[in-house]
């Protein structure tokens, strides 16, 4: 096992955002020199081939699979620190035991560990999930955060989150890095398109832009809203029965993409809707922006700089403001809206690289490992309120 262990619950790229930052980051910090080691779940036959991931099969009995509980995961990582092999954890995500594992090791042998909850303790994702939350975070996630040294949010709205909830420890604020699309692959916006892309799910309100898209359609009937992205729940179709619902023409459901189809798929569009009632971060809305993309997102994900910077908007929640910046943005300019986009690409291009984001997580872990004094306190961390 390495020095620095990243612990997440999987590591599936069709998921997108967490999936994806975790991993950069572990990429991110193997070049930088450190030994790293990624340890996660699957429920796949075959494993990510990657020589710093370490990944356990998910338990086949319902009960266990459901918390994600692994005893050959829990003895590896102790194990590992009881062999002195871990300087650092760093674990991602909340609800499943591979989150708890580490804090408990932790506490028992004095290492620092470091929790990122990527977006799960915003009010809409709380409401979110199964009715196994409110038992678990009684008996396992409330005590994991208290044993846990420091949070990492990646944005100031998700530290006012892990604030809200009465927790007191510091609290590094680190964003994700995106990856620079310098070369775009040559892309045709005609028939002009509205892209969503992300995972299906409740809590992206999707449902919220066919209705608005219901609104727009007939005004703008050259133009498509592809929707994009892995089914999850079962969300897909009450979807679809909506669109029917709705008599909606110009909407496609397409799977997930990767690689270059995605870039294809960002820079193809004409503008990128992101109207989610939760996001920590909304690396999709990056992401679009670095294809040259202007962005309408809703006030559930930390974009409010899109409006400042004339590349996007930045709306409330619901139909009538997405239908309101639809209509608006689709009766610009194509020129316009290409001009919007170009200040977008050059703004993240400068802003989000992973330079800094790398940087900063291995101050945060010399400074735990130095003890964590505030006298010497990474200017990014907030001290304990």
């Amino acid at each position: 096992m390495s020095r620095i262990v990243h612990v997440t619950e999987e590591v599936d790229y069709v998921w997108g955002g967490l999936t994806y930052a975790v991993s950069r980051f572990c990429y991110e910090q193997r070049k930088r020199g450190c030994d790293i080691e990624l340890v996660c779940l699957t429920d796949q036959e075959t494993r990510p081939d990657h020589p710093f991931i370490t990944c356990f099969r998910r338990s086949r009995i319902p009960a266990l699979k459901q918390v994600g509980s692994c005893v050959p995961m829990r003895q590896l990582l102790a194990r590992a620190v009881e062999g002195g092999a871990v300087q650092v954890f760093h674990v991602h995500g909340m609800w499943r035991m591979p989150h708890i594992y580490p804090t408990l090791l932790g506490e028992r042998h004095g290492i620092p560990v470091v929790v990122a909850p990527h977006g799960s303790l915003g009010a809409a994702a709380l409401k979110c999930g199964s009715r196994l939350k409110a038992p678990f975070w009684k008996l396992y996630q409330r005590p994991a955060f208290e044993r846990a040294s420091c949070f990492h949010a990646t944005a100031e709205s998700e530290a006012e989150d892990i604030r809200r909830l009465g927790i007191r420890k510091p609290i590094a604020v680190i964003p994700n890095g995106v990856d620079m699309m310098l070369d775009l692959p040559e892309a045709r916006k005609d028939p002009p398109t509205v892209l969503c892309l992300g995972r299906i799910h409740p809590i992206k309100a999707i449902d919220n832009l066919l209705k608005a898209w219901s609104a727009v359609e007939q005004r703008f009937p050259h133009w498509r809203l592809r929707i994009v992205g892995p089914d999850q729940d079962g969300h897909l179709a009450e979807l679809l029965r909506l669109t029917e619902s709705l008599r909606l023409r110009n909407v496609s459901f397409e799977g997930p993409l990767e690689g270059e189809p995605k870039v294809r798929a960002f820079a193809q569009a004409s503008l990128f809707a992101m109207p989610s009632k939760s996001e920590n971060f909304g690396l999709t809305a990056a992401e679009a922006l670095a294809a040259g993309t202007p962005v309408i997102v809703s006030k559930g994900a930390p974009w409010s700089e899109v409006v400042d910077r004339e590349c996007g908007w930045w709306i409330d929640h619901g139909v009538e403001p997405l239908r309101d910046a639809l209509l608006g943005a689709m009766a610009m300019p194509a020129a316009t809206l290409a001009e919007m986009g170009a200040r977008g690409r050059a703004w993240v291009i400068d802003r989000y690289g992973w330079a800094t984001p790398t940087q900063h997580t291995l101050e945060l872990y010399e400074w735990l490992r130095r003890g964590a004094h505030r006298g010497d306190m990474p200017a990014f961390v907030t001290s304990e309120a």
